[in-house]
């Protein structure tokens, strides 16, 4: 029930079991849906990049609800041309 409620809307998330909102593969889909429901993400999920990536190359304002780890990252990301050209040296320090 959960995960449909999130595939039709991003938001539901927002109402979601904690066990939920450390589930990757629905996070992704809720976030391709809704990027603002990243803020609504595990702490886990906000440390990891692709879902970070995903939620602010469709809206930038995601970068708040990052790690600081991946405010860096991203932050460096977005200064360089649209393409993922941040190296694993950056990345994982």
């Amino acid at each position: 029930m959960v995960e449909l409620a999130c595939a039709q809307n991003g938001w539901a998330l927002e109402f979601a079991a904690v066990f939920f909102r450390k589930d990757r593969e629905l996070v992704l889909r809720c976030v391709r849906q809704k990027a603002s429901s990243f803020q609504w993400a595990s702490k886990d999920l906000k440390d990891d990049l692709e879902v970070a990536l995903v939620a602010c190359r469709a809206y930038g304002q995601c970068l708040k609800w990052c790690s600081p780890r991946l405010q860096v990252c991203v932050t460096v990301w977005s200064r360089r041309e649209r393409g993922l050209c941040v190296s694993r040296h950056h990345l994982f320090r």
